[in-house]
């Protein structure tokens, strides 16, 4: 298998972020990489799900595919505009979305796809559709409770 493409990163040093965090203060660095593990997975799961429905606003036009037993087939396809999810269309992209755990403090979320970077990026041809770093930014609330759930848990608010 190739390289995780696009990747985000999740990584901490964990003894400035203790510090910093007041409101998380009495963490160890297990539950915050236990909490690590848990965002990574739910910013996985957002980018899944919104690339699977959701409602496209872009150029409707005709291609030629290849159903499985390799004829040729003309699909109508809608593409999604500039900053929306990408429109899926054989789920392959979906298939493809991994979370990974690195290091100890290190989480990794991407694609192993070519293309999942020209969406979330763009190309000279086409406007960026960015997946990731938007599941990320939409996944911000969730992984809040996440953390204040363990706080509980750990009878520290």
């Amino acid at each position: 298998m190739g390289a995780v493409v696009p990747d985000i990163s999740i990584k901490a040093d964990f003894d400035k972020t203790l510090i910093q965090m007041k409101d998380f203060a009495g963490l160890t660095l297990n539950d915050l990489d236990d909490a690590m593990d848990k965002f990574a997975f739910i910013i996985r799961d957002h980018a899944i799900k919104s690339i699977s429905r959701g409602a496209r606003s872009g150029i409707i036009y005709k291609r030629t595919t290849r159903n499985k037993r390799g004829r040729k087939k003309k699909i109508i396809h809608q593409a999604s505009s500039k900053f929306e999810y990408p429109k899926s269309d054989s789920g392959r992209m979906v298939q493809n979305i991994h979370a990974a755990t690195g290091k100890r403090h290190e989480k990794h979320i991407g694609s192993n796809l070519n293309y999942a970077r020209w969406l979330e990026e763009g190309t000279d041809f086409m406007d960026e559709r960015p997946w990731l770093t938007r599941a990320r930014r939409e996944s911000e609330p969730k992984m809040l409770r996440v953390l204040k759930l363990i706080l509980r848990k750990r009878g520290l608010k």
